[in-house]
């Protein structure tokens, strides 16, 4: 990447406006506790995808067109993304997601501990708290 490291929730739009048959499919919940700027975005376009898997890049950007966000949508499917090739797109759209998934986690663990500490968590919220952190990376 040239300049400045782009954030993550950028890159993984940017590589998905340029080649979404790289998302395939991947699973939308996995992203449920993302509270991140780009969020639904994010998951507009890979719903988007999923819909259509066939979908051009020309086209999945039309789509978006009445979108609040189009305009910068076209300049990030305008900047063809830098990428490592022997990587390739996909492993970095592959890269960014489980990126993204783990700051999920991470974002959903810190709610049950915001929680835990003012009141008790349900059976189920204890359990999902221990199956959470038993995923740290």
């Amino acid at each position: 990447m040239s300049g400045t490291r782009q954030n993550v929730m950028r890159r993984a739009i940017t590589l998905i406006l340029n080649q979404p048959e790289a998302v395939g499919g991947f699973d939308l919940g996995q992203l449920e506790n993302l509270d991140r700027p780009g969020t639904p975005l994010l998951k507009a376009l890979i719903e988007t995808i999923q819909s259509t898997p066939d979908i051009l890049p020309s086209v999945l950007l039309e789509r978006f067109r009445p979108h609040p966000h189009y305009r910068h949508l076209q300049s990030l499917a305008a900047a063809m993304p830098e990428t490592d090739q022997a990587i390739g797109l996909s492993a970095e759209l592959s890269g960014c997601l489980d990126q993204l998934k783990e700051l999920a986690r991470s974002d959903r663990v810190e709610i049950l501990r915001a929680k835990a500490s003012e009141q008790s968590l349900s059976t189920l919220e204890r359990e999902e708290l221990t199956r959470l952190l038993g995923q740290r990376k």
